[in-house]
């Protein structure tokens, strides 16, 4: 009976290698698709990013040309903004200037101060009138920023990155510079609007949507 029970273990060895086999085989399987699946979201995230990067360049290059409805500007700010807003080049005047429509327009929060989100949105940036960027300037550092992963922040004797890293920060002193007594979440709104924090600041959390996308 021996050679008999050494032909049926050896039967049930073989059949459970096919099934392990079968079983490996199959998580090879799944593994690639997933993998495949996880490389086509972030090609589709980086098309999206870029498609979003192309639509505020061509914004740029028109607003050096087209007219600019500066009402909104004359409604939320006061004198001494209005002269650190006016430091700004055309083409940064008219990106904070969108920002506070889409701001404005896309808020639904009954708390949400409308005056206060809307010079947020109008000085968020004029830290740039240090050093202004042109559209090429602030498209090869956009370009640089993603291929070297933030790594070029580390080149900010470079007064152009300088201000496209910290222009929040400085944007900040002109603003404690004036003593008008803007509050914490509203200097916070504007330093911080490059960067994602887990707190409450729905201005921040606006802002930095709206700017994302103008």
């Amino acid at each position: 009976h021996l050679p008999c029970t050494q032909g049926v273990k050896s039967s049930n060895l073989f059949i459970s290698t096919i099934f392990e086999s079968h079983e490996f085989i199959h998580g090879f399987f799944y593994f690639k698709v997933l993998k495949k699946m996880l490389l086509l979201i972030y090609i589709l995230k980086g098309v999206i990013i870029m498609v979003y990067r192309f639509k505020q360049f061509i914004w740029a290059i028109t607003s050096i040309f087209s007219s600019m409805d500066d009402s909104i500007v004359e409604k939320y700010l006061d004198n001494d903004e209005k002269v650190l807003f006016n430091r700004l080049n055309k083409m940064e005047k008219s990106h904070s200037i969108r920002v506070c429509n889409m701001a404005l327009k896309n808020n639904k929060n009954n708390d949400v101060d409308k005056n206060k989100l809307a010079k947020i949105a109008l000085l968020h940036d004029i830290g740039k009138s240090y050093k202004s960027l042109n559209v090429v300037d602030k498209s090869v550092l956009v370009i640089l920023d993603k291929i070297t992963s933030g790594r070029l922040k580390k080149f900010n004797k470079n007064n152009k990155v300088d201000i496209y890293y910290n222009h929040g920060k400085k944007s900040v002193e002109l603003l404690q510079k004036m003593k008008k007594g803007y509050d914490s979440e509203f200097m916070e709104a504007i330093e911080m609007h490059h960067y994602v924090l887990n707190n409450n600041n729905i201005y921040l959390k606006i802002i930095k949507e709206c700017d994302d996308n103008s």
